[in-house]
């Protein structure tokens, strides 16, 4: 999700609820169904959910925008079956990594200061809810 969310700018999954979250998974990365991911309605939490509309895979309609390689990553990495993910290392290994443009030389890039999102909620203030971190 990240990777997507740092390609458009904005989050590409904004779910208002647990319902609604998943609704706007699939409607992305396709409905799960028997073939894509078998006895995915038997998971925990899934008693008494009601039935999803049926949504095929999105991803892959915005090569266009987005290029061939990162694509076929964002594809890969965003499948609701954990088993057909790409693992870390694998996608490490992907094309999109290794074909041009690659990534600048760190020492070339800017360095900005440190800005975080729980900072920005107004959370600073906020006493510490654990034992201090060692």
């Amino acid at each position: 999700c990240i990777l997507g969310e740092n390609l458009w700018r904005r989050p590409i999954l904004p779910g208002t609820t647990d319902v609604d979250q998943l609704e706007k998974i699939w409607q992305l990365c396709g409905t799960p169904n028997q073939h894509t991911w078998s006895n995915h309605d038997q998971l925990p939490g899934c008693e008494g959910v009601k039935r999803f509309n049926q949504y095929p895979r999105w991803v892959k309609q915005v090569s266009e925008m987005i290029g061939v390689e990162t694509c076929d990553l964002l594809d890969k990495l965003l499948v609701c079956n954990p088993r057909d993910c790409l693992t870390a290392s694998q996608a490490l290994d992907h094309d999109y990594f290794w074909t041009d443009p690659l990534p600048a030389d760190p020492k070339t890039l800017p360095s900005y200061e440190v800005s975080h999102e729980f900072d920005k909620r107004g959370h600073r203030n906020q006493a510490p809810v654990g034992p201090p971190i060692p």
